[in-house]
C-alpha cells in the first residue's frame, strides 16, 4: 500500500511538472488559429470533455497522424486503453471491458466485435466515450468504451478500399471495401472484408510431475501452423422520420475455415536420468464456424429506445491426433464436436428530461439463448464414452432498472441507478435436465463529477457486475492436445461477482491521474496443473475465492513545438489472488508490479506527408494463481505517407519488433513444478493502403456481443 501511496504522490508531481512547462510543451492537442486584424490568437482544444460521468474523446484528432488504418487500432489511441496483443483491449483501472458501437449492444462476443472493428475504417470513428461504470441503458455493466461512427447527412455516395500485407512468419492478407449512399431520409452501407490469415504457433515445456510417488521429468517441443479464410460482411439501413424519429436495420455475417497443424516431440524421464520413452504427436484440427446477426432498433424523439437483436452461431471442428513412439503407433484420437447457438434480446429504454436539471431513466431488457454441443471422441478407433457429451443449454434473463441523473449549479453531477436481474440456466444431458444457475442478482451503479475549476476536474464511479463462464467451458469436454497435455471443460464452474471502484483527477482537461480497487468473487481463470491420476499436465478454467487488484495510474500527453506528439502512461499495482480449494492445494499469494508505456508520433515532412509512429511498453513480473509471469515488453513503430489531397495512405508498420510480448511462465509451488515458454510469432510487418473515393464519409454501425461463444 506504501508504494501505491509513493506511485500516486510521484504521479501528482509530474503533473504539475508538465502544467509548468505548458508554454514550451504543447499537450496532445489540435490548434485553432483565428485571424484578427493585425493579431493572430492561438487557443487549444481539450483532449477530453467530461460529460454526464463520460470521458468524450475526437477521435480524428487523436488518430490524425497516426498509422492506423481500422477502428480497432483507433481504439488503442485512447487515453487509458492498452493492447498487448492483437486480440487484446483493456481500460486502465478496470477488470473487464465493454465495446459498443453508437450505443447500441447486440449479441456477438467479444472477440467476433473485434473482428468487427478490424474491418472497419478508422475514418469511420467520429467520437469515443469512455465510461468506467456504464449507465444501464446501455445494457452492459462495468467499463465502457461507446465507438460513434461518422454520420453523413447530405445526399451523396461515397466508398473507401483498402488493401493490407502483413508478415509475421508466414504472409497474410486483407482486402476491403466500404460503399455509403445517403439521402436526407434514407441512408444504405455496406461493408466487406476479406482477410487470409497465417501463424506460428509453439511451446516449450518443461515439468516435473511426481506420479506414484515417482518423480517424472517430461520435456517436450511442440511447433505448429494455422490459417484462416476469413469474410466480414456488414450491411446497414437507416430511415429518419418527419418527426426526427429514427429506424435502423442491421445484418452483419463473420464466416470463416481455421485449420491449424501440430507436431510435439515430448520425452519422458526419471528425474536426472535420460528419456525412457519419446513421443511423437501429430495434431490437426479443422473446420468452419459462421454468424449472421439481425438488429433492429428504433429512436423516438421523445427519449424511447426500443430494438430486437438475434444472433445465430455454429462451430465445426474436427481433430485427428496421433501418438507414436518410434515406428510404433500408440494411439490415434479422432473427434468431432459441434456448437450451435440461437441467442436473441429484445429491449426498451425511455429517458425524461425534467425540470430543474434533473433527468429520470428506466427500462427492461429480456435475453434468451439455446447452445446445443456435442463432441464425439474415439480412442483407437472406439468410442470414449468419459471424453465425449451431448448437452443443450437454455438461459432466459430478464434485467430492469431505474435510475437518474442530476446536475447542481453546473459544477456537480450526478449519475445513479439500480437493477435488479433474474438470471436461470438449464442443462439437459443424458436425458436429464438440471439446473446450474438460478438466481437474482442486484447491481448499483454510480457516476459523480464534480468541476472545481475548468482545470479541475474530480470523476468517481462504483460498479458491479457478474460474469459467467462461456457455454463451451461448462461442457464436461475433453481435448487431447498431444501425448501429456489435455484440456478440460469445468461443468461446477461458478459465475464470478465484481465490484469496482475508480476514483480519477483530470487537471487541464489534459491529464488523468486515476485510483481503483476492483475486488471479484468466484473469479475464474484457465490454469494448468499436474495430474495426481495420471501423467498428464491438465489445463482447466478453475474458481478462486477472490482476486483483488489495487493501484494508481496516470496518462500525460504532451507535444513539443509542431514536431513531437507523445502520450505516457505509468501504472502501478498490487494484486492478491487466494484459492482455498485449487484440486487439494491452496494458495494466497500477493505481487507488486508495474507497467509504463510511451507511444510517440513524429513529424518528418509536411511535404510530402510523412509521419512517423513509435511505441513501446514494460511489464513487470506479475502472477496469475500459481503462476509467475515474468517481465515483458514490446516496441512498435509506423510510417505514414498522406498523398492525392489527403485521400490515399500508404502505411508500413512494424509490430513487436523484438518479438517480446509473450511472457514465460513458471510453476513452483506446493509440489507443482513447470516452466512453460510460448513461441511469440507476434513481429509483423505490414504494408497497407487506402483510398477515399466520393468524400467518404461513413454511416454509423452498431455491433454485436459474443462474449461467451467459442472454445
Amino acid at each position: 500500500m506504501k508504494r501505491i501511496i509513493w506511485v500516486a504522490v510521484f504521479s501528482l508531481w509530474l503533473v504539475q511538472l508538465f502544467a509548468q512547462q505548458t508554454d514550451s510543451v504543447h499537450v496532445f492537442l489540435d490548434s485553432v488559429l483565428v485571424k484578427l486584424p493585425e493579431v493572430m490568437v492561438k487557443g487549444e482544444r481539450p483532449i477530453v470533455k467530461v460529460e454526464d460521468g463520460k470521458l468524450k474523446y475526437d477521435v480524428p484528432r487523436l488518430i490524425k497522424d497516426k498509422a492506423v488504418n481500422n477502428a480497432f487500432d483507433a481504439i488503442k489511441e485512447l487515453p487509458g486503453v492498452i493492447s498487448r496483443n492483437e486480440n487484446d483491449l483493456s481500460l486502465i483501472g478496470s477488470s473487464s471491458l465493454h465495446i459498443i458501437i453508437n450505443g447500441q449492444l447486440s449479441t456477438m462476443s467479444y472477440e467476433q466485435l473485434l473482428s468487427l472493428l478490424k474491418s472497419i475504417p478508422a475514418s469511420m470513428v467520429a467520437k469515443a466515450e469512455v465510461m468506467y461504470s456504464a449507465p444501464p441503458q446501455y445494457n452492459v455493466r462495468g467499463a465502457l468504451i461507446n465507438i460513434l461512427l461518422e454520420e453523413q447527412m447530405e445526399d451523396t455516395l461515397q466508398g473507401e478500399v483498402a488493401a493490407a500485407y502483413s508478415q509475421t512468419r508466414y504472409g497474410s492478407t486483407m482486402l476491403r471495401g466500404n460503399l455509403l449512399y445517403v439521402t436526407s431520409r434514407f441512408s444504405l452501407d455496406a461493408l466487406y472484408s476479406n482477410n487470409w490469415t497465417q501463424w506460428r504457433t509453439g511451446e516449450d515445456l518443461l515439468s516435473l510431475h511426481t506420479y506414484n510417488d515417482v518423480l517424472n521429468r517430461i520435456t517436450q517441443v511442440d511447433r505448429g501452423k494455422g490459417k484462416q479464410l476469413a469474410h466480414n460482411v456488414r450491411i446497414g439501413t437507416g430511415y429518419t422520420f418527419k418527426s426526427k424519429d429514427k429506424l435502423n436495420l442491421t445484418y452483419t455475417a463473420q464466416l470463416d475455415d481455421a485449420t491449424s497443424r501440430r507436431h510435439s516431440e515430448t520425452d519422458f524421464a526419471l528425474r536426472d536420468e535420460v528419456a525412457y520413452e519419446k513421443v511423437y504427436t501429430d495434431n490437426t484440427v479443422e473446420g468452419p464456424s459462421g454468424l449472421h446477426n439481425l438488429r433492429l432498433e428504433y429512436n423516438s424523439h421523445f427519449g424511447l429506445v426500443a430494438g430486437a437483436d438475434y444472433t445465430y452461431y455454429k462451430d465445426n471442428s474436427d481433430q485427428d491426433l496421433a501418438n507414436r513412439s518410434g515406428e510404433e503407433l500408440k494411439k490415434t484420437i479422432l473427434s468431432a464436436s459441434e456448437q450451435r447457438i440461437h441467442k436473441g434480446m429484445v429491449y426498451v429504454n425511455q429517458t425524461h428530461t425534467l425540470p430543474d436539471d434533473w433527468g429520470l431513466t428506466y427500462g427492461v431488457n429480456v435475453s434468451f439463448s439455446r447452445n446445443n454441443s456435442f463432441s464425439d471422441t474415439w480412442q483407437d478407433d472406439n468410442f470414449d464414452e468419459a471424453s465425449s457429451f451431448r448437452s443443450i443449454q437454455n438461459e432466459r434473463t430478464v434485467n430492469a432498472f431505474a435510475g437518474f441523473t442530476k446536475t447542481f449549479a453546473q459544477k456537480l453531477s450526478v449519475q445513479a441507478s439500480i437493477a435488479a436481474e433474474y438470471y436461470k440456466t438449464t442443462e439437459e444431458s443424458g436425458g436429464r435436465t438440471s439446473t446450474l444457475w438460478d438466481n437474482v442478482a442486484w447491481f448499483p451503479n454510480v457516476n459523480i463529477s464534480y468541476v472545481i475549476s475548468p482545470t479541475h476536474i474530480l470523476q468517481l464511479s462504483l460498479s458491479s457486475d457478474k460474469k459467467y463462464p462461456s457455454y463451451w467451458e461448462i461442457n464436461p469436454v475433453t481435448n487431447y492436445l498431444n501425448a501429456y497435455s489435455v484440456m478440460k471443460g469445468n461443468p461446477y464452474l461458478k459465475p464470478s461477482r465484481s465490484y469496482e471502484f475508480q476514483c480519477s483527477y483530470i487537471f487541464k482537461q489534459k491529464y488523468v491521474l486515476t485510483a481503483f480497487v476492483n475486488h471479484t468473487s468466484d473469479h475464474f481463470v484457465q490454469l494448468q496443473w499436474q495430474s495426481d491420476e495420471s501423467l498428464n499436465g491438465i489445463f482447466q478454467p478453475v474458481n478462486f475465492d477472490f482476486s483483488r487488484i489495487m493501484g494508481a495510474a496516470l496518462v500525460v500527453p504532451f507535444k513539443i513545438g509542431e514536431i513531437l506528439n507523445s502520450q505516457l502512461t505509468l501504472q502501478s499495482f498490487q494484486k492478491r489472488e487466494r484459492a482455498s480449494d485449487f484440486h487439494h492445494l491452496s494458495f494466497d499469494r500477493k505481487r507488486f508490479f508495474g507497467f509504463a508505456m510511451l507511444s510517440n508520433t513524429v513529424k518528418l515532412s509536411s511535404s510530402p506527408d510523412l509521419k512517423l509512429d513509435i511505441s513501446g511498453y514494460y511489464a513487470t513480473s506479475s502472477i496469475q494463481g500459481i503462476y509467475d509471469l515474468s517481465d515483458s515488453y514490446q516496441v512498435s513503430a509506423g510510417l505514414k505517407w498522406t498523398f492525392a489531397k489527403e485521400k490515399a495512405q500508404l502505411m508500413l508498420r512494424c509490430d513487436d519488433i523484438f518479438n517480446s510480448t509473450i511472457p514465460e511462465t513458471t510453476v513452483n509451488y506446493a509440489g507443482q513444478h513447470s516452466r512453460m515458454n510460448v513461441l511469440s510469432d507476434r513481429r509483423t510487418v505490414s504494408l497497407s493502403f487506402v483510398y477515399k473515393f466520393g468524400g467518404f464519409k461513413e454511416s454509423k454501425k452498431s455491433d454485436v456481443d459474443t462474449s461467451r461463444f467459442g472454445r
